[in-house]
């Protein structure tokens, strides 16, 4: 098998209770009960094609079929929706499968090992406080605690959607993940149910810095499908993409969910 093979994109699903996998080839994979479907699921209430993967420039896309009911983590899809890797599509309560893009997850990965670290016993001074890293004392350990929390994030202009935006926004996750996670007094401003995955990351014990990279990946992909709906005056699709942002990340003192929301409301008149 060659290495480009290794990276195609695929879908994870289990028939029996036996995990299956599917790849992808080529820029277009049809769902359906019809013979010459890609993967074929016989079973009431799947149509011959009921739903398509299509690429789409970087993008896959959903595309759904007729008036099948098919959802996307927990949004239901009526068109088409831009899929981020690990997102879990549902098939009328068929079929539920879990769409992969490794070579996206691998970009990723890179970009976070290229990250710079600070090198052991260098010194790090925020808001007057000098910590000398690698020194376990508490009083060490609640001055690092507070730096975190009280570290202004980055001057960002949410008035736009562009790419230099969108990692600016995206960059700032990490710093939000560590206030999130940190006490602090009175309850923490949030947009919708903030019993998620993004508090549950926040407050893993350690926390998986190939989930942070996932999570950034997932956000990345969604407000640069809402930048591209703006651009074409989809106003629609822009609307589900910053949406589901703001789902993902409802810390609202977040810069990403900022940027989300800034969006949604410049959609209004």
């Amino acid at each position: 098998m060659s290495l480009f093979a290794k990276r195609l994109p695929y879908l994870d699903y289990e028939v029996a209770g036996k995990p299956r996998q599917s790849k992808i080839r080529g820029s277009r994979f049809l769902l359906g009960s019809a013979e010459d479907a890609d993967l074929r699921v016989q079973a009431r209430g799947i149509a011959p094609e009921h739903v398509v993967l299509e690429r789409r420039d970087t993008d896959w896309v959903l595309v759904v079929r007729g008036l099948n009911r098919v959802t996307v983590g927990d949004a239901v899809v009526v068109r088409d929706r831009t899929l981020a890797s690990r997102d879990r599509i549902d098939l009328d309560g068929v079929l539920a499968l879990t769409f992969v893009d490794p070579e996206v997850e691998a970009v990723e990965r890179r970009r976070s090992r290229l990250r710079p670290e600070t090198p052991a016993g260098e010194t790090r001074s925020d808001l007057g406080i000098v910590v000398v890293v690698g020194v376990l004392s508490a009083l060490s350990v609640a001055v690092m605690s507070a730096v975190l929390i009280f570290r202004e994030p980055a001057q960002i202009d949410f008035t736009v959607a562009d790419p230099t935006t969108i990692a600016a926004a995206l960059a700032e996750l990490p710093a939000c993940l560590d206030r999130a996670a940190a006490p602090a007094p009175g309850p923490v401003p949030a947009d919708g149910d903030f019993v998620s995955a993004y508090w549950k990351l926040a407050r893993a014990t350690p926390r998986d810095p190939a989930e942070v990279a996932g999570l950034q990946a997932t956000l990345r992909r969604h407000l640069l499908a809402g930048m591209r709906a703006e651009k074409r005056g989809d106003k629609a699709e822009a609307g589900r993409s910053f949406q589901t942002v703001r789902a993902l990340v409802p810390d609202m003192r977040c810069p990403v969910h900022r940027l989300a929301a800034a969006r949604l409301a410049a959609r209004t008149p």
